[in-house]
């Protein structure tokens, strides 16, 4: 049964993630450089797991690996020093051993441990010869233990690198979700950098502007341009108030995008601020509420203010003396609430948190014991203020001694962290409301690697039939219908370009479902980039919209109909938008009033009127729109000009088209005949 020594040993060597690992250069130079260092024809780096040693690096030997009990064990209880057998053949532990009697036929061999920064004993880095030596020097030895610690050291900058991969590589994941998160909410984030003026948008930001988020970010300036005048000269008054006294902002404004469409946004902003308190940056959320048609100006406001940055206060630095009693404390304490004088004479565990009470005493004993502070040890916890508020802080201890190595005193430096403490609990949070919306969206969201893989999908799959495994085990192009596979593949093409996915491309296809029924789907793409600035990964949020394209399909089916029946009649018939511009003229205006139809579109009604009849008919229209949905068509006459310059009297019989539910008129229809015979 393995001990809770060992136990401790090899997970910490399972830590590092190497054992069963290809060769790697930098090992391999290290067993060369202790092989010509020593003049020796084998070295090799050896882990030692819980059945073999196990060769990561080697230099003049063909195995891999060999087994525990064969290997040289004389080392177990050596400590860190350097072990050396002149001659196996004559040592009575190894005289026996395959690998003395046999190849590689060992004779001589040294060995000094590899030992992580914990204690533990993973391995050695040996040298080896095939025949005896009489001598190994201190020097020697002393050199072989020194390429032993290079040999960790390159061992613990491998496993940080790799963790510094993983953890880049879920950053990037998590930042992926929080983009779509961004998009489904219809939120941006933004920061200004005010040395320099210049912004950094989110693409949701992009979006709202109607930009490419692919361009340069904008500077302050070229950002205030997008706003309605009246609205920029309110922004940039903002910014510059919040730059100059640290207040926070949180304000609605209507931006302009290039595309000439307005859009109403809401602004809020808190400031970054240095260690003297001087504001460096704003930073804050960006909204399209356009949509949502906020009327509540009091809603708004208390769901725009942000949090007041607190951590602009200098560290707390307490001098303790070897009793743990305060004997000094900076000015800092007033930050606190507490005059210095009703700090001194205390022990600072009075005035933590009492759930965080063992976490500080362990601190302050860790402190006051041993050859000084573990910086290993967790020192965050609560301190009480003088209003009988807590804030979280985090120690750094540093220790004083006497000539004769005891502690004399005890200099500690206590940093507010509440806002990453906070920070962290939102952002907890944050990701727990992430995957619930994840777990619990009606969307399907996948998420495509660059070969066209399927790396995840959402429980959202279930509404189509399928259990997210058996989308994932199958080929995404297997789901589309076959009339709508290559727009799908060139549209995955596009998700993979350099500047991914392009939204104006429209991404509605059929999907088949379990019970073999297709649905129509609509995909919203977002890209996940790697360092380079490729594109890795694409995560898309697929909704049903069968039912919009069944209503699609049957207005277009109507519209066909209500086209072929105006083309056919011998009255005119026009439509009108909510502007007064034509969109629609019939071909008999030809045989009326001697027009071609597209001569007319985008010319207002009362073009053609007898100036005497203009006043009146608009006056007339004006009234039955204003009486809005459920008013009986209207019915008036007027006289027109033909095209050759003669006059006809027309009846006209006007219906208005409002949107549903609303007073808000999209279009005027007007069926022309001419009267001029009565």
């Amino acid at each position: 049964m393995i001990d809770r020594q060992e136990h401790d040993r090899l997970k910490a060597l399972v830590d590092f993630d190497i054992l069963d690992t290809a060769p790697e250069p930098l090992f391999d130079s290290l067993v060369e450089l202790a092989a010509a260092a020593f003049d020796a024809p084998i070295a090799a780096i050896s882990l030692i797991s819980a059945d073999q040693h196990w060769f990561k690096a080697s230099f003049g030997l063909e195995i891999a690996a060999i087994e525990r009990d064969l290997a040289f064990r004389a080392t177990a209880d050596q400590g860190d020093k350097v072990v050396v057998v002149p001659d196996a053949g004559l040592d009575p532990r190894f005289a026996a051993n395959p690998l003395v009697t046999g190849p590689p036929y060992i004779r001589f061999f040294a060995g000094a441990p590899l030992i992580s920064p914990q204690g533990h004993r993973l391995g050695t880095l040996c040298v080896v010869d095939t025949v005896p030596r009489d001598t190994f020097s201190d020097v020697q030895a002393a050199r072989l233990k020194a390429l032993a610690t290079g040999v960790m050291q390159a061992l613990l900058m491998r496993a940080d690198a790799h963790a510094r991969s993983r953890a880049e590589a879920v950053a990037a994941e998590r930042q992926a979700l929080l983009i779509q998160a961004e998009q489904m909410a219809g939120v941006g984030t933004w920061f200004l950098d005010v040395a320099t003026n210049q912004t950094t948008w989110s693409d949701e930001v992009y979006r709202i502007h109607g930009l490419d988020p692919s361009g340069e970010s904008p500077d302050l300036v070229e950002a205030l341009a997008c706003y309605r005048p009246d609205d920029a000269a309110l922004v940039a008054d903002c910014v510059s108030r919040a730059v100059a006294t640290g207040e926070d902002f949180d304000i609605q404004a209507r931006l302009v995008r290039p595309d000439g469409h307005e859009r109403d946004v809401l602004v809020r902003a808190s400031c970054r601020f240095d260690v003297n308190g001087v504001v460096t940056g704003l930073f804050g959320a960006f909204q399209d509420v356009t949509a949502l048609r906020l009327a509540d100006t009091a809603l708004r406001a208390s769901e725009a203010r942000s949090r007041h940055l607190l951590d602009n206060a200098p560290d707390l630095i307490i001098r303790l003396n070897d009793r743990g009693v305060v004997i000094d404390v900076s000015p800092a304490c007033r930050t606190y609430g507490y005059a210095p004088h009703e700090i001194i004479g205390l022990q600072t565990v009075s005035f933590v948190h009492p759930d965080d009470l063992a976490v500080a005493i362990a601190a302050r004993e860790d402190s006051f014991v041993g050859e000084g502070p573990n910086y290993d040890l967790v020192r965050e916890y609560r301190l009480r203020n003088k209003d009988g508020s807590y804030r979280w802080v985090q120690g750094s201890p540093t220790v004083l001694r006497d000539t004769e190595g005891a502690v004399r005193e005890v200099i500690t430096i206590l940093r507010d962290i509440s806002q990453r403490k906070e920070a962290e609990l939102a952002l907890a949070e944050s990701e727990a409301r992430l995957r619930y919306l994840l777990d619990n969206s009606t969307d399907m969201i996948i998420r495509t690697g660059v070969d066209g893989s399927t790396l995840e999908v959402s429980p959202g799959c279930r509404q189509f039939g399928y259990e997210p495994e058996e989308i994932m085990a199958a080929s995404q192009a297997s789901f589309i219908h076959p009339d709508d596979l290559e727009r799908a593949l060139a549209a995955r093409a596009d998700n993979f370009g350099d500047h991914g996915p392009d939204r104006a491309i429209v991404r509605e296809y059929r999907f088949l479902t379990k019970s073999g029924a297709y649905r129509w789907i609509q995909g919203n793409p977002t890209a996940i980039r790697a360092k380079d600035g490729s594109v890795s990964q694409v995560v898309s949020a697929f909704r049903d919209v069968t039912l919009k394209k069944e209503a699609e399909f049957a207005l277009a089916e109507k519209e066909a109909h209500y086209r072929l029946l105006a083309e056919n009649a011998r009255d005119i018939i026009t439509c009108y938008d909510a502007a007064g511009h034509a969109t629609y003229v019939s071909p008999a205006v030809t045989a009326i009033l001697g027009y071609q139809p597209e001569e007319l579109i985008g010319t207002k009604p009362w073009v053609l009127l007898h100036p005497d009849d203009v006043k009146p008919t608009m006056a007339h229209v004006s009234a039955y729109v204003a009486a809005g949905p459920g008013a009986a068509s209207a019915r008036y006459e007027y006289r027109a000009f033909r095209k050759d310059g003669t006059m006809v009297w027309l009846e006209a019989s006007a219906k208005a088209i409002f949107e549903a539910g609303t007073d808000r008129l999209i279009e005027l229809q007007d069926a022309v005949r001419d009267v001029s015979a009565r």
